[in-house]
């Protein structure tokens, strides 16, 4: 009897491995496949992800992307599913102003500082070659096209004064070909370079 009552009995106690609730092993498998709070199931909302049961409600609530939301922005009480909220923000939100740099676009306005400093396409930028502050959908013409004159100026005056004061001006500074170590004026570089012979093997350049 005690064999049977601990081995083969279909009512006899036995621990679910998952939640380790205690019920009939008979009733063990209906169990696991409907009472169990460890079990997974396929969220309601339809959001295809699978969660423990007793997750459910908080997945439901806090992190299902179909749950339904009210729209964050003030002044505006429609309620959306979450996944649609960014949309809706973006382009349905009754909220929205129009832009201040009048680019015709309608900005929520609790972006509308970020839209106008970062986003438009008529906010003020600066040129990084010529520094001048241009339109920002007019840099690439300013840049490249045919008001670029006066930036490309600048530019090919900048990159002329460079390469000259590299390779071309009398007052840079050359190493010594003789192998002194010493940096020389280009312009003085010849008479610096003129040393007796008999001194080549006995002492540096002067």
């Amino acid at each position: 009897m005690a064999k049977h009552t601990s081995e083969s009995c279909y009512n006899r106690p036995v621990k679910c491995v998952d939640c380790s609730a205690t019920v009939k092993h008979v009733e063990l498998d209906d169990h696991k496949s409907n009472h169990c709070p460890e079990r997974l199931c396929t969220c309601p909302l339809r959001c295809s992800k699978r969660v423990r049961h007793k997750l459910l409600t908080t997945h439901q609530k806090d992190e299902c992307s179909n749950r339904v939301v009210s729209c964050s922005q003030s002044g505006c009480t429609t309620k959306v599913m979450f996944c649609e909220l960014e949309g809706h923000i973006t382009d349905a939100c009754p909220a929205r102003v129009a832009c201040s740099l009048s680019c015709g676009k309608l900005v929520v306005p609790s972006r509308l500082s970020s839209h106008t400093n970062n986003d438009c396409i008529n906010r003020p930028v600066r040129c990084s070659d010529c520094k001048q502050s241009v339109i920002a959908h007019e840099l690439p013409k300013h840049r490249y096209g045919i008001n670029a004159v006066i930036c490309i100026s600048w530019f090919l005056l900048t990159s002329i004064t460079h390469m000259y004061r590299q390779s071309a001006c009398p007052e840079r500074l050359e190493p010594c070909s003789l192998g002194c170590s010493a940096k020389v004026k280009y312009c003085d570089l010849y008479k610096h370079e003129q040393v007796p012979l008999f001194k080549l093997h006995s002492m540096s350049c002067p």
